[in-house]
């Protein structure tokens, strides 16, 4: 059951960002926004460093979170309750952090 509700979730997680993508294509090819997503994807590949990879992290759970329209209770609740004993303190700040960045960002 927990493996249909992920490739559920990751199925509308990709078609919500491609449609995203192709919507902006249409507003026009030269436009501001336009380049800056040419220039987000020219990006390296390769390993990250573990702090970089756990920013990386706490910042697509940020992403994801507001794509499904969380609240941050919400948010703050699901952390609590993932995994009993699990230390979620560290990881739910930076994931906070982001999810007020982005949404800021709206």
């Amino acid at each position: 059951m927990p493996g249909r509700f992920l490739a559920g979730l990751q199925g509308r997680v990709l078609r919500s960002v491609d449609t995203g993508y192709r919507d902006l294509l249409r507003v026009g090819r030269s436009g501001p926004v336009i380049q800056w997503i040419q220039s987000k994807r020219r990006v390296g590949c390769g390993p990250l460093a573990a702090h970089e990879k756990e920013e990386k992290i706490q910042e697509l759970d940020a992403v994801v979170s507001h794509l499904y329209g969380l609240k941050e209770p919400q948010v703050v609740h699901i952390y609590e309750t993932f995994h009993e004993g699990w230390n979620y303190e560290a990881r739910l700040k930076g994931v906070l952090h982001y999810f007020r960045t982005w949404k800021n960002r709206r």
